[in-house]
């Protein structure tokens, strides 16, 4: 496989209502992209997206192992790199913590090298650190998702019950248990505790 789209990627991924298969090739080809373990990491993201959807009766689940997959193909950039690339192509973004660059390095690499236009997945991609105001199902599923990949290593299951019953609930919960998590990282400069996305997304929802 020398090259990825929307129609290869499909090609490549079985789909059930409880496995999802990805060809080794697909693997192999991601694989140059982002190192192994951020690559399982992705694939846990997009199957626990993919049973969220499926959990809530929305249609195209699909689409959400899609952008799971997909959404931290920018994350093995190197720092030097993603600055210029930053400066080149979000410089009203580029006052953001550089550990937030890959949200935006994903969408542009969607754009640049896979060819995906579609809206709905460069705005997943584009804000799944941060999160946003005015998120739409797939924002908010694979925002929480990242958030709560069992991979991660902490005892995430209360926040993926929620998801799986009602994903609106669990969203909130999630962004909730997030804001702990920023305000325990924080001791003295409160203003530090959230870039302006995240600012925004805990403002508009909570």
């Amino acid at each position: 496989m020398d090259k990825l789209n929307e129609k290869i990627l499909f090609e490549h991924i079985k789909f059930s209502k409880n496995q999802v298969e990805v060809a080794e090739e697909l693997f192999n080809f991601l694989l140059t992209y982002i190192n192994k373990k951020r690559l399982l990491h992705s694939m846990s993201v997009a199957e626990l997206s993919y049973r969220v959807a499926i959990a809530n009766n929305l249609p195209n689940p699909k689409k959400y192992y899609e952008i799971g997959l997909l959404h931290d193909i920018a994350k093995d950039i190197s720092s030097e790199k993603s600055y210029n690339l930053m400066d080149k192509y979000y410089k009203n973004d580029i006052d953001m913590p550089d550990f937030s660059y890959h949200q935006f390095l994903g969408e542009l690499i969607l754009m640049r090298d896979f060819g995906i236009f579609d809206k709905e997945i460069l705005d997943a991609v584009k804000y799944h650190c941060s999160g946003n105001r005015e998120m739409d199902t797939y924002q908010k599923i694979v925002y929480a998702c990242d958030k709560i990949d069992p991979r991660r290593g902490y005892d995430s299951k209360f926040m993926i019950d929620a998801m799986l019953d009602d994903y609106e609930k669990g969203f909130i919960l999630v962004l909730n248990e997030n804001l702990k998590f920023l305000k325990s990282k924080v001791k003295e400069d409160s203003s530090t505790l959230m870039n302006k996305y995240t600012k925004e997304c805990v403002e508009y929802y909570l």
